[in-house]
């Protein structure tokens, strides 16, 4: 497979534990429809941690927050143009009291958010192999 066929990028599995987890899942409008984590490619000489960082803030308005650590696995997707998207995934803990505003990203990807239970994201993703990231995900979260 050719390198430029590669769109690489940044996912985030955002959280919080209050006594039972809740994840927030964004619901995507431009495109296609359904529901998702946050993500979006690099910039041009951004880190990785610059790039969950900046992501987080764009897609949910975000700014306080924790980044507990990138996964091993990578979420992996072919688009319809047949580039393949490679996108390092990081657990991000923060309180669902913090207002969250999908405003902020220019191209106006999500119409909404939710945050929700573990089995509630699991029906809601869209993407089959999301979800299996999140399993994995999930198991690393408890393991905090």
């Amino acid at each position: 497979m050719e390198e430029n066929n590669i769109k690489r990028g940044v996912s985030a599995v955002i959280f919080d534990n209050n006594g039972d987890y809740y994840f927030l899942i964004l619901h995507r409008s431009v495109g296609w429809n359904g529901w998702e984590f946050p993500k979006g490619s690099f910039k041009e000489g951004e880190t990785e941690k610059e790039a969950i960082v900046r992501q987080i803030a764009q897609e949910t308005g975000l700014s306080k927050f924790k980044v507990h650590k990138k996964l091993d696995r990578k979420y992996e997707f072919r688009s319809e143009d047949g580039t393949i998207g490679s996108y390092d995934v990081f657990l991000i803990e923060t309180s669902m009291n913090i207002p969250v505003s999908t405003k902020y990203n220019r191209s106006q990807e999500h119409d909404t958010y939710v945050w929700t239970t573990y089995c509630s994201a699991l029906d809601k993703l869209t993407w089959d192999d999301q979800k299996e990231v999140f399993k994995t995900a999930f198991a690393e979260i408890k393991s905090l």
